[in-house]
This record gives C-alpha cells, structure tokens and sequence, in this order.
C-alpha cells in the first residue's frame, strides 16, 4: 500500500489493490484498498481519495473454490479414461489430461474447439451419438480411434447435463 501511495503522490496514479491485513486482534483479514490523487488545475497532488474494504469473506470463499477446482482436476487428470464436458455448441469446455493426450495438444488448444476441429474430419458415428446426447438421451457405444498411428477401440459415454429447467445444458 505503501508504494501505492507514494505513486499516488508522486505521479498522481490511483489504485485498486487486494492485500492480506493483520489487525491489532491479531485476527486476518483480506482488504481492498481503492484511491487516486486530487489534482489541482497544475496537475499538482492535493491531497489523496480511498476507501478500504474488508473483503475476507469473498476471499476465503475464492481460496475454498480455487481447492476444489485443484482437487477436481487432480482426480480428473489421473484416471486412465478421457473426461470431457462439451456445451450445446459441441465445444469443448473442460478436458483431462487423457484428452490433452488423445488430440496431442494442450487443455487451452482444445478448450473452446469441437470434436471435428480438432481431429479435422466429421465422424458419422460419433457426431449421431452426440445429437443424441444434446437431445437429453444418454450415450453408450464404441468406436474405432487413431491414435499415435495406431487403431484403438474405443467405448464412449455421454451423459446429458440437464439443468433446473429440463433443457440440455452439455453433455
């Protein structure tokens, strides 16, 4: 915060800052600490403008969800099978590692991307299943997949999310 303000002073630059605070309970605590200078007409600082902010309970909860999202993707990337979420779009919105694997490329190369981007042809069996999927009806077939030059067979479940309101949110 320090350096903050002292920018503030000396180049008249505002802030907007998260930081950890030990209060004089010794009890922790999470601030946002927000402020710019005054200038005058001479672009000269007057004086300082902020407010502070206890933000403890926001930050706690983000620290909670960033360890589940952790653990998740743990367990995800080791298990022997290939885990995915595909939205209504047929695009990819969550891989594990075993996918990475699969399509040769990193999670953000695949994220965002469908099935036939990916593999760079449509496959008949695969894209029936996965209509069949976004209809709201579970999936459970096998396939034939290349995969470092090598045929595999493959066996695929698509389960269909379905939201609160009964529409297909992915599969």
């Amino acid at each position: 915060i320090q350096d903050a303000i002292d920018r503030a002073l000396t180049k008249g630059w505002s802030w907007d800052l998260e930081l950890p605070l030990i209060r004089p309970d010794d009890r922790r605590i999470h601030v946002r600490s927000v402020g710019e200078a005054d200038l005058d007409e001479n672009g000269v600082v007057r004086r300082l403008v902020g407010a502070c902010q206890d933000v403890t309970d926001r930050k706690q909860l983000e620290q909670r969800l960033e360890a589940r999202e952790k653990f998740i993707r743990e367990v995800a990337d080791n298990v022997p099978v290939r885990i995915a979420y595909i939205d209504t779009q047929r695009r990819f919105q969550f891989v594990n590692r075993e996918h990475c694997h699969r399509f040769g490329r990193f999670e953000d190369e695949i994220i965002g991307h469908t099935r036939t981007e990916l593999i760079g042809r449509d496959d008949e069996t695969v894209e029936a299943h996965l209509t069949a999927a976004l209809k709201g009806r579970p999936q459970r077939f096998e396939y034939e997949d290349e995969l470092e030059g090598e045929m595999r067979w493959i066996e695929s479940q698509l389960i269909p999310d379905i939201g609160p309101d009964g529409n297909v949110r992915g599969i």
